[in-house]
């Protein structure tokens, strides 16, 4: 069995079939949130879904969020071009994983990490 993923960070950029202006940065405040919550001691993972895309045409983020057993998605959301992309796969994730939990991250995200996320209860096998 794959190892747990508790909050897997995914960019849902402006796709390159959407036209030519892509959206493939993802903000640094990803990186930081990402970063801070695996130090409170969660399994974090940031996924660029467009480049995965790319670079492995067969990707299915279904199929990866399945097999890392992920409890928490977090999709950036910070230009209005990523709208679109962004609530359809937060639709078909509702459809796919009924019981997962979805957040938004937006620029404010970072500044408010420490009272927002408390740490991880004692895991079963420790």
């Amino acid at each position: 069995m794959n190892k747990k993923i508790d909050v897997l960070f995914i960019h849902e950029g402006k796709s390159c079939e959407e036209g030519p202006e892509r959206i493939l940065l993802i903000p640094v405040g990803v990186f930081a949130l990402a970063g801070l919550i695996k130090k409170a001691g969660y399994k974090t993972m940031i996924v660029h879904h467009a480049i995965e895309k790319h670079l492995n045409p067969g990707f299915d983020i279904f199929g990866f969020i399945a097999k890392n057993r992920v409890s928490v998605v977090a999709l950036d959301l910070h230009w209005h071009q990523q709208i679109t992309g962004v609530l359809a796969l937060i639709k078909a994730l509702r459809n796919r994983f009924p019981g997962i939990y979805i957040f938004f991250l937006f620029f404010t995200t970072t500044f408010f990490f420490p009272p927002t996320i408390p740490p991880p209860p004692p895991h079963p096998r420790r």
